[in-house]
């Protein structure tokens, strides 16, 4: 077929094919990086990143700061940490009636310090103190909590207990 052709049309041929070639090739890549970039330039300007402005290096240096109070704040050597958590759970069973029943803390070799604590008494009182030890304590992360109710004696007395995992960042 391509015999029969002269170089005239041979060369025809080819330059239509490199064409229809560069057309492809625009759609499958260049376009694409074109409205990319684009895109980069417009989110570049909208954010106001630019190389003269000092604002927004003050603003990431106040989120830095805020970043480091947090992890500061559930931070705790736990040697201290431990008595003072079961000291301050005492006192928040002692007040809203409460039974405390077990303390678990778990060998983990991440630096995340893992503790189960086991409470019994009613859905209300314990609310309130997982409430306390989150919002207003803040010294913990309790990042789960099971509630359970079991018989605790032959008269078929149903208790609730309330088993709840709470988190520490070791130093």
């Amino acid at each position: 077929m391509l015999s029969k052709l002269t170089y005239k049309q041979k060369l025809q041929l080819l330059i239509a094919g490199f064409v229809l070639l560069l057309i492809f090739c625009y759609q499958l890549a260049i376009s694409k990086t074109i409205t990319e970039y684009k895109m980069y330039e417009a989110n570049k300007k909208h954010s106001g990143l630019s190389k003269d402005s000092s604002v927004p290096y003050s603003v990431l240096q106040q989120k830095i700061k805020l970043l480091n109070d947090i992890q500061t704040q559930y931070s705790l050597d736990t040697t201290e940490g431990d008595r003072n958590f079961l000291l301050l759970l005492d006192g928040y069973c002692k007040d809203y009636n409460l039974v405390f029943k077990e303390y678990k803390p778990f060998k983990d070799e991440k630096k995340v310090w893992t503790r189960s604590v086991t409470i019994e008494g009613n859905f209300i009182d314990i609310l309130n103190l997982i409430y306390e030890l989150e919002q207003n304590e803040k010294t913990t992360r309790v990042c789960s909590v099971n509630f359970k109710t079991s018989k605790a004696n032959a008269k078929g007395k149903l208790v609730l207990s309330c088993t709840f995992y709470i988190q520490n960042l070791l130093k």
